[in-house]
């Protein structure tokens, strides 16, 4: 799943369910399930499939050897990642559920920004999300 792209607002109803874009359910396999890590730091939810979620934090330990799980740093480390994250489904409306902790973790209310960031799902609030996007100098990439 390397082809998620774009940015589309919706809102999270009162039930913490946000809807896909279509065109990133398109990408998904047919019955994948999610994986949905709160980043508190950067403001934002990141939701990964199963494997990209596994791909994504095996990447993060190579830069360490590789996971030992005989090395307590690792294991605390990977604790804390895998408690930063809840399950989740799409459901037959093409909705996600994000949990209340989470959304409430980063800042999400109603109105939020979805990024297809190539291999997941970036969710900010949407004043945050504007406000990150000021801050970037495209043009300097672009024509500099």
């Amino acid at each position: 799943m390397d082809d998620l792209f774009g940015q589309y607002r919706y809102k999270v109803d009162a039930k913490g369910r946000l809807s896909l874009p279509a065109q990133f359910r398109k990408s998904l396999p047919e019955g994948t399930e999610m994986v949905v890590l709160s980043n508190a730091k950067a403001g934002k939810l990141l939701v990964y499939t199963h494997e990209e979620f596994k791909k994504w934090k095996d990447s993060l330990f190579e830069k360490r050897g590789g996971y030992d799980p005989n090395e307590p740093a690792h294991v605390k480390l990977e604790l804390a990642l895998n408690s930063l994250s809840m399950p989740g489904t799409i459901d037959a409306a093409g909705r996600i559920t994000l949990s209340k902790e989470q959304r409430e973790k980063v800042g999400i209310d109603k109105d939020v920004t979805l990024i297809g960031n190539t291999n997941h799902i970036e969710v900010w609030d949407t004043q945050r999300w504007e406000e990150y996007q000021s801050s970037i100098d495209l043009d300097a990439l672009l024509f500099g």
